[in-house]
């Protein structure tokens, strides 16, 4: 080239040609990282409408077990106790509740029973039960919440029902609610519940038997 002449765009620069192995030992590790990345994606279970709002998914197995159906709380009788959007029920045969939390009449804040689309999650502190389920409807017409429950001292959960009505004596949408293991064994209630406040009380000290 002569010094007078000016090098083209394309001249003084290094050609790379593209080809399958541009992009070195790197193309391969990427190509996994991805691979990986969508097999995970797709294997985490996903919360269908108005099912399972709690994200637990735990209780499908025990739908199953008990040979119940899931259904929508908001068909129930207790239905009026929670916090149904009656128009959502039906567009969506499976819609359930907004979340509503009762607590123990007797024990306050001991016992806490939080209710999220047809999900629910009771926690007895002075009992040390944890119960998680789903709605549900056997082929007999028993409708209750089939689930599990961990009891203080065992390491894993086990099969329970808890059974939900409203209170017929109340004015003010309180319930009652039995916690029964899969033998039928009674582990809890009845219990009566009524709403909880805004700002939950101080609960109190549990009796001396449950220590």
């Amino acid at each position: 080239m002569k010094p007078s002449e000016k090098p083209s765009p394309q001249q003084g620069r290094p050609h790379r040609a593209v080809t399958g192995r541009s992009a070195g030992p790197w193309a391969g590790l990427l190509t996994l990282m991805l691979t990986l990345m969508l097999t995970l994606t797709t294997a985490l279970p996903g919360c269908g409408p108005g099912v399972g709002g709690t994200g637990t998914g735990e209780s499908a197995a025990e739908l199953v077990l008990f040979g119940a159906s899931v259904a929508s709380v908001c068909n129930a009788p207790l239905a009026g106790s929670l916090s149904c959007d009656t128009s959502a029920t039906a567009i969506e045969p499976l819609a359930g509740t907004q979340p509503v939390r009762y607590l123990d009449a007797a024990q306050g804040a001991n016992t806490l029973v939080d209710f999220k689309d047809n999900s629910v999650h009771l926690v007895a502190t002075c009992q040390r039960l944890d119960f998680i389920g789903d709605w549900g409807v056997t082929s007999a017409q028993d409708q209750r919440y089939f689930g599990s429950v961990l009891v203080v001292g065992q390491i894993t959960r086990m099969p329970a029902t808890l059974l939900v009505q409203a209170d017929p004596a109340s004015l003010s949408g309180d319930l009652i609610a039995v916690l029964r293991d899969a033998q039928g064994k009674l582990l809890l209630g009845p219990l009566a519940l009524k709403r909880a406040p805004a700002f939950l009380p101080a609960a109190p000290a549990c009796p001396a038997h449950n220590h």
